[in-house]
């Protein structure tokens, strides 16, 4: 019975193993991982030094995050590690906010900059939870926006302006969080993030009243271009596609460089370059079609999903081993690779192009029956021809 255990044991360390392998990087190096929702944004940010844990391994993600600390935070993305605010530590611009404290000089170089203003009583509020609000009113004005004046008023108004800006600056990512909720360390990441990497610094022209990113078009208003963030500016920080190998692709986040952007803005894989010890996390794409089913799907139904992309030469990865130049457009190929206990997964970029399709045989064997008296597991195994054996 021993021997029994132990097959089956192994059996199921086998399937186990495979579905691990599927997974990419993630914040592993975290106390408390399982915590974090938004992993690739903590990670980032901790490595870059403008978020960090405890010092023991923990990231604290449902730690609320203070006034004085986000406009620390916005600081350190705005000017890099090379800010000192040293000279200002021992100033008293708000009557809360004391000379000496860790947060000082953070606060009131925040203020000379225009990012934050205070209650308007003399009062910061330096110990006081951050408002989502609030939080999106200091990352559009350490932008540069507001130069004209948005931000005055009622609160009410100012903090709604300032919401919808954000959502406009693609801040909020996928959180959905309301006005005045106050805000973790988990969310406070992902708005950080997402504004060092999918917005841009502005620049203000009184005369024609518009924000512009080009000192050479000033009427050509804001376009977003990567190579012009705080992630790359201050930072270096640089992303490419990758697949992993099992032919899931990836967006890998690193330090590096690049030299060209798409039309849209985003960095294009071929001018990327990360040193392999400057990965810093690989995070699973979303892709566009997923196959799970317990029934093979149909290539007209796949055909059908298919429309409206390029997918006559594609990479598809079975289990890791790869065939090049593969026609999808009819469906037939992907039709075959579905099924009970397989997992496909189709990659596109933003041109419309199918990059690679992933497929996953997640079980590699049915345990049919078990014996004791015979002490033997009977399994149905299927064969890379397709067929299967027990």
């Amino acid at each position: 019975m021993r021997n029994l255990k132990r097959a089956l044991s192994l059996t199921l360390a086998s399937v186990m193993l495979l579905g691990m392998m599927v997974m990419g990087s993630s914040a592993l190096s975290f106390n408390d991982a399982d915590d974090i929702s938004n992993v690739t944004a903590a990670t980032v940010l901790e490595e870059l030094g403008v978020m960090q844990g405890d010092g023991k391994g923990n990231f604290m993600p449902e730690q609320t995050v203070t006034r004085a600390q986000m406009a620390i935070i916005i600081c350190r993305i705005m000017f890099g590690n090379r800010l000192n605010v040293d000279t200002l530590a021992t100033e008293g611009r708000f009557t809360d906010v004391a000379p000496g404290e860790y947060y000082t000089g953070f606060v009131n170089f925040a203020a000379e900059q225009g990012i934050i203003g205070g209650y308007g009583d003399g009062r910061f509020g330096p110990d006081d939870t951050v408002t989502t609000a609030q939080a999106a009113l200091m990352l559009c004005r350490g932008l540069g926006y507001y130069k004209a004046g948005e931000d005055k008023g009622d609160w009410g108004t100012v903090s709604l302006n300032a919401i919808s800006l954000a959502t406009k600056l693609k801040m909020f990512g996928d959180l959905r969080l309301g006005t005045n909720d106050l805000l973790a360390r988990d969310n406070v990441a992902e708005m950080v993030f997402n504004t060092m990497t999918k917005a841009v610094p502005v620049m203000y022209n009184a005369t024609w009243n518009l924000y512009y990113t080009d000192s050479k078009n000033v009427l050509g208003g804001t376009s977003f271009n990567y190579l012009n963030s705080w992630a790359y500016q201050n930072y270096d920080l640089v992303y490419k596609n990758v697949i992993d190998d099992l032919g899931n692709m990836n967006t890998r986040w690193g330090i590096g460089k690049a030299k060209e952007t798409d039309v849209k803005g985003n960095l294009t894989d071929s001018t990327v370059t990360i040193a392999e010890y400057n990965k810093i996390i690989d995070e699973e794409n979303e892709p566009i079609l997923t196959y799970d089913s317990k029934k093979t799907d149909k290539a007209s139904d796949i055909a059908r999903d298919l429309r409206g992309y390029d997918a006559d030469s594609v990479d598809l990865y079975i289990n890791g081993k790869v065939t090049t130049g593969r026609d999808l457009t009819d469906g037939t190929v992907i039709a075959a690779e579905t099924g009970d206990g397989y997992v496909v997964k189709v990659y596109a970029n933003d041109s419309g192009e199918i990059t690679s399709v992933s497929v996953v045989k997640e079980n590699l064997a049915k345990v049919v029956s078990i014996s004791s008296a015979k002490k033997e597991i009977t399994l149905l195994v299927k064969l890379s021809d397709g067929t299967t054996a027990n």
